[in-house]
């Protein structure tokens, strides 16, 4: 179930399930689906299903990810403190 709350200025904010343990470092939609790919200072890159709030897959690196984007509908691209890409 989507967890949806409204702040003070009545906009919907929307709380991942398994979110990142440390600070977001970059958020992206897919435009080819509702994927959400989301990088994270906990060295984890996670791909969500947008519409229904749900943890696709992850993968660990050896540092702190700083960027994330799609190539195309089955393919991404993450950046981070590793050097690796």
């Amino acid at each position: 179930a989507n967890s949806i709350a409204k702040n003070s200025d009545e906009r919907a904010e929307y709380l991942l399930s398994n979110p990142p343990s440390d600070g977001v470092s970059s958020m992206k939609f897919s435009d080819f689906s509702d994927s959400l790919l989301v990088s994270s200072w906990d060295k984890i890159s996670r791909l969500y299903s947008a519409r229904d709030n749900k943890l696709l897959g992850a993968y660990e690196s050896n540092g702190p990810i700083l960027d994330s984007t799609f190539l195309d509908n089955t393919k991404g691209f993450i950046g981070g403190l590793s050097k690796s890409v």
